[in-house]
């Protein structure tokens, strides 16, 4: 059994795999295409839990701070009502005179130190 080619065989064969090269190459194309299109919700997604969390970090050291502020007024209030007691309680009894001083001091010592 002899094979012998012609040359418009050969062209037709060349072409042809022209043509499944082209093919896998459009195809490999497509995939890539689909591939990323299937993948964009899900790095929107990740963009979103990013922007979030560092949202979150903002948000929670804001929350911090104020909290640190708040108790630092909390502490001042207390110190304040009871000197307020202890005026209230000189003035009705006129003998508080230690709690009066000791008001007096704590009072001093929190408007020095804060």
């Amino acid at each position: 059994m002899e094979f012998t080619l012609t040359s418009g065989q050969l062209i037709a064969i060349l072409a042809g795999m022209y043509a499944f090269v082209v093919a896998v190459d459009k195809l490999a194309g497509i995939l890539i295409r689909w591939r990323k299109k299937a993948k964009e919700p899900e790095e929107r997604q990740n963009n979103d839990i990013a922007d979030l969390q560092a949202t979150d970090k903002k948000v929670m050291a804001l929350l911090d701070r104020d909290d640190k502020r708040l108790r630092v007024l909390e502490d001042g209030v207390s110190v304040l009502v009871k000197g307020q007691l202890a005026l209230l309680g000189h003035a009705v009894d006129g003998n508080n005179e230690n709690e009066c001083r000791e008001a007096r001091k704590d009072i001093n010592h929190y408007l020095i130190s804060k």
